[in-house]
């Protein structure tokens, strides 16, 4: 009896119904993570988050932003000396 269980699973699976309800599936979590958008932190000190001083400062802003970035290529060793 598990075995036809096992086997009509495995059917559905590979069958055009079930590619339908995956990318169903798919898209539904998509919508909704749109909406539920969060990221977490967990790096050690939460270093690459926004400290809540910062976000006391920012939400009094009322004007855009603007923040230039400038990257330059860096060797590993200079990579690794950087994360020590």
């Amino acid at each position: 009896m598990a075995g036809a269980h096992q086997s009509r699973l495995s059917r559905l699976a590979f069958s055009g119904l079930g590619t339908f309800l995956l990318i169903c599936t798919l898209a539904t979590l998509n919508g909704i993570s749109y909406y539920l958008f969060a990221r977490l932190d967990f790096s050690a000190g939460h270093v690459y988050s926004i400290s809540s001083g910062t976000k006391r400062i920012l939400s009094k802003i009322k004007d855009n932003i603007i923040v230039i970035v400038y990257f330059r290529k860096m060797k590993k060793q200079s990579l690794l000396h950087v994360r020590s």
